[in-house]
């Protein structure tokens, strides 16, 4: 492995499938320890088997949470240019175990984290929150979701108030059907 010159090897490395490969190499040799460190892309794979050991461990501090192995990554590799986070598989392993799961992510614009889940998934449904979303939010989340290929089949409006007279006409028109006026 020493003989390799050291693109080649940093090819090699830049290939791999998953991060775990990248640490593996590591251990093998002086020389792919220190060239790991100068590799342009990783792959970041979270099982579902991982994900669900680090939130239901009876001592969570043993598990490693996937945004301090992302964070540790950035900081250690200097050259680092993408990361490639692999959620497909854990969606495929819900989709097989549950008939139907719901997926809550963070708000589309704020991080990448909502438009990743949403590629991944089978539709999504957009939440807005009355008196606080713009349009121009609503237009701009749209558009973010639209470029992961994610299916929006709807939105839900959240913290909505109900006028007095849309109350009192609601109730009217449930007394007339229960027979009473």
């Amino acid at each position: 492995m020493d003989n390799l010159p050291p693109p080649l090897i940093l090819e090699i490395l830049s290939r791999l499938a998953d991060s775990s490969d990248l640490a593996r190499c590591r251990l093998t040799c002086n020389t792919l320890n220190s060239l790991s460190y100068e590799v342009t892309s990783i792959n970041l794979i979270c099982s579902f088997d991982r994900y669900t050991k680090s939130r239901s461990s009876p001592s969570p501090s043993l598990i490693t949470p996937f945004k301090s192995i992302v964070d540790n990554l950035i900081a250690k590799l200097s050259c680092l240019e993408s990361i490639s986070i692999g959620v497909d598989n854990v969606m495929q392993e819900l989709s097989a175990t549950f008939t139907r799961t719901v997926v809550d992510s963070p708000p589309v614009l704020a991080t990448a984290d909502a438009g990743i889940l949403a590629g991944a998934v089978h539709v999504t449904v957009l939440v807005v929150r009355a008196r606080r979303t713009t349009e121009e939010e609503l237009a701009d989340a749209l558009t973010a979701l639209e470029a992961t290929g994610a299916r929006v089949i709807g939105t839900v409006l959240t913290d909505a108030r109900v006028a007095r007279h849309t109350k009192a006409a609601a109730k009217s028109y449930r007394a007339k059907l229960g027979g009473s006026a």
